[in-house]
């Protein structure tokens, strides 16, 4: 787990700067407790301070950080005033901190305003305690991160379904699978209203129901089944599998976004075709006579898509299901 720590304006005075308010150690023994505090948790600092909003919003926008899991930030004054960093935190779209080590609601200009608190992705703020509100800031935003729902795309074959019953049991959270809730969905008759007087009820396989009723209605179907799942899963953590065409409505992106974080587990095309033809040709490839041709087709469709919802991209040609796992844990 990669975190972004930012000190903002000022905060390179600690330990000379009234030390009433903000206590004796300076920024480096800052730095130090975070790093070791980290450690304990098991989880990567990226820490910068800066006295100018452009080069904080700059830091932000740099991939390198756009592929961290979340923000520890104590912005000093910025929050009275400072829209544009606002606006870059809203753009950075993962979960943040907001610390303070003097209480900011009860010192300073303008103590009542916060531009940051409709902030949608800030899970929790500290302040007053010194040193030690990063410190709580920092485990705060571990456990919020910890506590996310793992949402697994790719393509078919990519392993998302192995992957996923490992990160499961490794964390002791349910796993669900979404093919395998659609199949349900349909044997139980909870149906897309069109599709009621059309579709039997039956046990059916998600491909033979995606053959058998054809693609409207498996993607209405699959989208009710998307919506059930984070209705019911908003105070759980779960592993949720989804299959290779989910991602690419932008109704079931609005809902797996809301659901938690999302993974691409990008598979090597050389890798990938053999696993897909073990269990014949997909009905949702284009040329029946082509494998290789339909799989690139595909891939150019889909790929860009997956690459942009998703908030984490593992790219992978030899590693093993149980290694993929670490690597997202």
């Amino acid at each position: 787990m990669k975190i972004l720590v930012i000190h903002g304006p000022n905060l390179n005075m600690l330990g000379k700067r009234d030390p009433q308010k903000y206590g004796s150690v300076t920024l480096n023994e800052v730095n130090v407790l975070l790093e070791k505090t980290a450690i304990k948790l098991n989880c990567q600092l990226d820490i910068i301070q800066s006295n100018h909003s452009g080069e904080i919003i700059d830091f932000l926008q740099k991939d390198s950080s756009r592929a961290a899991d979340g923000l520890l930030v104590n912005p000093g004054a910025l929050i009275r005033f400072d829209y544009c960093f606002r606006q870059a935190l809203i753009d950075f779209d993962k979960p943040f901190v907001e610390v303070h080590m003097s209480d900011i609601n009860k010192i300073g200009i303008n103590k009542k305003v916060n531009i940051f608190n409709d902030v949608p992705t800030r899970v929790g703020q500290i302040v007053g305690l010194k040193e030690q509100s990063y410190l709580v800031g920092l485990e705060k935003l571990f456990s919020a991160l910890s506590s996310q729902n793992i949402i697994l795309i790719g393509m078919k074959a990519c392993g998302k379904s192995t992957v996923g019953k490992l990160l499961a049991q490794k964390l002791a959270v349910d796993f669900i699978e979404l093919d395998s809730e659609i199949e349900k969905a349909h044997l139980m008759d909870k149906k897309p209203a069109f599709a009621k007087a059309t579709a039997d009820k039956e046990k059916l396989s998600f491909r033979e129901i995606f053959n058998k009723y054809g693609n409207e209605y498996f993607r209405s179907l699959e989208k009710d089944v998307l919506t059930m799942i984070t209705e019911n899963n908003k105070n759980k953590q779960i592993i949720l599998s989804c299959g290779g065409g989910t991602p690419l409505d932008p109704k079931n992106q609005k809902l797996l976004k809301q659901l938690g974080k999302i993974i691409f587990l990008d598979a090597d095309e050389e890798i990938l075709l053999p696993r897909i033809l073990k269990h014949g040709i997909p009905a949702f490839f284009p040329f029946k006579n082509d494998p290789k041709k339909s799989l690139d087709e595909l891939l150019k469709k889909r790929k860009p898509i997956y690459e942009k919802i998703a908030d984490e991209i593992i790219s992978f040609t030899s590693e093993s299901p149980e290694e993929l796992a670490e690597k997202i844990i």
